[in-house]
């Protein structure tokens, strides 16, 4: 028969190693987890770096070995009262449960001794993770350093390269400005001769309408004078007119005394004669007298007409004196202006030799940069006897068409190709030996194209991997990558577009560098 006592130290035993069994089925969970995460950064579906994925593992390898270590201790103190529950047992059932108590007590010796050696590698291997994550922590911050130097030099190369391209905007807005310049002081140049042929034109005019006032002056002075020969002939006439209207008044009182001498009948032939007579010198008189109000109408007309085209002609004197004022002052603020112009232009050519004094030094500056990189590069790679660095540019800007994930071989221009590792004609860089690399893209689009460009590295079994990626856009069509990988020898460096491109315009100043950092 089995006491209480025994069923509930069995039990006990039992819940411990239920208790065990689920703290070990949660471990083995969290390794599965942090196993298949390091599977997954293998096959490259993980988006951390090498420098993270280490620490991570070292982390969670060290949390494992812990719990690990915590567990024995639990199961040692837990175990500490089985040998006095054996020993109870013993004392109180001697049956044949015996052999299997004693077969347990020897599993769980072996255990605890198992667990005791496993928390020794555990301090040990808890030491070797402390001086791993010591040495990590000094590498990373190593790197750092590293990684601020090389993006301070190449924040100081990008500023340089887009301060050049300013410089280069700035320079053709002063060509056109003089080009412009020019073209208004040749045309101001020009302005004297055209003032010249002006003012001949103008004193032509004022020749020419002298002489017409001079010749309409001696028309009107010949019209006058015959206006005064005619009123001379009318004041003749009037003066025989009234010569006859004197004999006709003497004839009347001659009349008058015949009249009282003749008959009645005579006088009445005679004063019908004398009455035709009278009305004959009447209609006359009508007739004189409406031919002269006509000349005097017709003379008035032409005072008048004469006075109107005086009047004009004083306008058109005042017109052209006005315009002869205009045209002076015009003149002398032609002069104003072509002064200026010429102050203005030694203005620009101050300013266009700065410029060019500002692209000298600037000059210097990256090619003693590039000197810099370059004698760095060998510093670092003469301790292991290995060089290896190139920078391509492309030779002209033009428009260019680049097919979907195709090598772009337009880097031609080489302005470095230390270890000649470079290939102009496949466009791959090819690694000389194992090492770490700095890769730097930078493209410049000039008709503001947005596109993706990409840096790639293939193995010697054409395996190949994306190290970074750019892009242009409209606002700013300059495109920079800079990264750092391992590469393994034979491996080769390349860029590709992820689209198919067509009428893009790249500036001459895009570029391509690797450079080996270290050897391995």
């Amino acid at each position: 028969m089995k006491t209480p006592r025994q069923i509930k130290a069995i039990t006990s035993q039992l819940e411990v190693l239920e208790e065990l069994k689920e703290q070990l089925e949660s471990l083995i969970t969290d390794i599965n987890t942090v196993t298949s995460k390091g599977k997954s950064w293998i096959n490259d579906s993980d988006s951390q770096n090498f420098l993270e994925m280490n620490q991570y593992l070292i982390n969670e390898t060290s949390r494992c070995l812990r719990r690990c270590y915590d567990l024995t201790n639990d199961d040692c103190g837990l175990n500490s009262d089985t040998p006095e529950s054996f020993d109870q047992a013993e004392n109180v059932n001697r049956s044949k449960d015996d052999k299997r108590y004693q077969s347990l007590a020897d599993m769980v010796n072996k255990i605890n001794s198992t667990l005791v050696k496993h928390s020794r590698k555990m301090k040990k291997l808890q030491q070797n993770s402390s001086e791993q994550e010591t040495r990590i922590e000094s590498t990373c911050e190593k790197i750092k350093e590293n990684d601020s130097k090389f993006e301070e030099l190449h924040n100081e190369l990008q500023g340089a390269s887009q301060f050049m391209t300013r410089l280069e905007i700035q320079s053709t807005k002063l060509f056109d400005k003089v080009k412009e310049n020019k073209e208004q002081i040749e045309t101001l140049l020009h302005l004297p001769q055209e003032l010249a042929d002006q003012k001949e034109s103008l004193t032509s005019l004022l020749k020419t309408n002298e002489s017409q006032d001079k010749s309409q002056v001696v028309k009107m002075e010949e019209f006058i004078q015959g206006h005064v020969s005619n009123s001379h002939a009318l004041n003749t006439k009037y003066d025989h007119l009234s010569n006859l209207v004197k004999a006709n008044d003497e004839e009347l009182s001659q009349i008058k005394k015949y009249i009282t001498s003749e008959s009645l009948s005579d006088i009445k032939k005679k004063l019908e004669e004398n009455d035709e007579y009278l009305k004959r010198i009447e209609i006359n008189q009508r007739k004189f007298s409406d031919g002269n109000r006509k000349i005097a109408e017709d003379i008035e007309a032409k005072i008048q007409a004469n006075t109107e085209i005086t009047s004009i002609l004083e306008v058109k004197f005042q017109s052209l004196e006005t315009q002869l004022s205009n045209a002076n002052g015009e003149f002398s603020k032609s002069k104003d202006v072509i002064e200026s112009l010429k102050s203005r232009v030694e203005i620009i050519k101050d300013q266009l030799s700065t410029c060019k004094s500002n692209i000298k030094k600037l000059d210097t500056k990256i090619t003693a940069a590039e000197s810099e990189i370059v004698s760095q590069s060998r510093r670092r790679a003469s301790s292991r006897d290995v060089m290896a660095a190139c920078r391509i540019q492309l030779n002209c800007s033009e428009e260019m068409n680049f097919k979907k994930d195709t090598i772009l071989k337009c880097f031609k221009k080489c302005l470095l190709n230390i270890g000649q590792c470079y290939d102009k004609d496949a466009g791959t860089f090819t690694a000389p030996c194992a090492g770490l690399y700095l890769c730097s893209l930078m493209i410049e689009s000039e008709n503001g194209m947005e596109k993706e460009f990409s840096i790639y590295s293939s193995d010697r079994s054409d395996n190949e991997t994306a190290r970074g990626r750019t892009h242009t856009n409209s606002s700013s069509a300059v495109a920079c990558l800079v990264t750092v990988f391992d590469l393994n020898q034979g491996d080769e460096v390349y860029v590709k577009s992820l689209d198919e491109i067509r009428n893009i315009k790249l500036s001459n100043y895009s570029y391509f560098v690797c450079v080996l950092l270290q050897k391995k």
